[in-house]
């Protein structure tokens, strides 16, 4: 979400449930609100010919070629012999510099190793521990840890909507619990799936689901999330994951932006370097805020503070950027990034992570900024096809790719910057 993005995506489904609960000032901040899973609704930037005229473009057709890039990331769950895991599950990648794979395996590990039978739990204990323990990281430099709960976010994962799917899940973690229970991760899932309740309102699918029937209790459920949390300090002192799902919960509940802040700090405090806590926090401080460009900009300082030298422009961008493409555009254009320290923070995140789902976020990013020295820098180093889960309608990436090559010459046709483009209408015969 970039990160994974990280727990922004979950706080959209909470819309649904806090409308009635908040002020006048956050009920007006939801009408920019987008869905998580979608790309950046970069047309709000286009004149309307431009899609139009840009229906078929290079990108547009390369997108639709069929491929056969690398194996599929769920054959490589072939290693597994039914529920027996043979080795374990962390060993397996995906092809080097593929996040998006990466990400795949990473969810399909989790999801599969998540079911009663007692080795099942136990390898994906040892899975977890192995990500937590040696803060693995995927090659955009998104926690692995992180990625393995986004598989049961429901802001994430449509199935984790449905009740019969989260009590399976509750069964499974109840054993979970039994076998391990000073477990720092079994907290977490278990605060999750009532927090998927509360916000999703978990359809009973089948009769049978111990949901019953009636109406959900949202705020019950929420407090019940956060009392699991509450009761688990230990997990509080070992794994990031339960600062940001409690950001979340806490804003569900209408904490103040000057409270989501303090949390973050607090959990960086903990957790130095670890800048999904704040990227986290991001989309609540936006939603609780009265002055969202004013508070995000504080947020995005904090990370920069609580990170390691030399990654400092790097986490303040993450910030920016967790907005960007975790709520799209709508939401991003509400705030007032520096466009410098973008440019210094777009140097430090390339260079850590050379690969090109970055670069083509980075150049996404710098187009929407109008930052044209950092998009041609970027640019030089695309050499694959548009990441559809980045751009959105491929066209965008020629769009981009074209405005971030024309000359500087404020003569020149097109040199205005690139959300404020004209492209010529097609003529029509008659």
């Amino acid at each position: 979400m970039l990160q994974s993005p990280s727990a922004t995506g979950r706080w959209v489904r909470a819309t649904v449930i806090v409308l009635s609960l908040t002020s006048p000032a956050f009920v007006a901040s939801a009408a920019f609100a987008n869905d998580a899973r979608s790309a950046p609704p970069m047309q709000h930037l286009l004149p309307e010919a431009a899609a139009d005229q840009a229906a078929k473009t290079p990108a547009a057709a390369l997108a639709e070629t069929e491929y056969v890039l690398e194996q599929s990331p769920l054959e490589a769950l072939n290693r597994h012999n039914g529920l027996k895991v043979q080795q374990p599950s962390y060993i397996l990648t995906a092809p080097p510099g593929d996040e998006v794979a990466e990400r795949r395996v990473i969810g399909a590990l989790a999801r599969s190793s998540f079911a009663k039978n007692p080795d099942s739990l136990d390898q994906l204990e040892e899975t977890l521990s192995t990500f937590l323990k040696t803060d693995a990281r995927t090659a955009s430099g998104a926690s692995k840890l992180g990625i393995a709960y986004e598989r049961f976010d429901a802001a994430y994962n449509v199935d984790f909507e449905h009740r019969f799917n989260i009590d399976m899940t509750l069964e499974a973690i109840a054993t979970w619990e039994q076998r391990h229970p000073k477990s720092v991760f079994v907290p977490v899932f278990k605060a999750l799936m009532y927090t998927n309740i509360a916000t999703t309102g978990s359809v009973v699918t089948v009769p049978l689901s111990s949901a019953g029937s009636g109406p959900v209790d949202h705020k019950a459920y929420l407090s019940k999330a956060r009392a699991t949390l509450e009761a688990a300090p230990h997990a509080a002192d070992a794994n990031p994951q339960w600062h940001s799902l409690m950001i979340s919960i806490r804003a569900m509940q209408s904490a103040t932006a000057q409270d989501i802040l303090a949390l973050a700090k607090g959990a960086g405090a903990k957790f130095p370097d670890e800048h999904s806590l704040f990227t986290a926090a991001a989309w609540p401080i936006m939603f609780a805020s009265k002055d969202a460009a004013r508070d995000l900009e504080s947020l995005a300082q904090a990370a920069a503070e609580n990170a390691n030298v030399g990654g400092k422009n790097e986490a303040f961008t993450r910030v920016y950027m967790a907005v960007l493409f975790g709520q799209g555009l709508p939401a991003f254009q509400f705030l007032q990034m520096n466009t410098d320290r973008f440019a210094e923070g777009a140097r430090e995140i390339a260079a850590k992570h050379p690969i090109d789902f970055v670069y083509q976020r980075l150049a996404l990013m710098s187009c929407v900024l109008a930052d044209k020295g950092t998009a041609r820098n970027v640019w030089k180093e695309i050499r694959q096809r548009p990441i559809q889960s980045i751009w959105g309608q491929p066209e965008f990436f020629d769009l981009c790719q074209a405005w971030s090559s024309q000359d500087e010459d404020p003569k020149a046709q097109g040199a205005e910057p690139f959300e404020k483009r004209e492209f010529k209408q097609p003529e029509i015969e008659n």
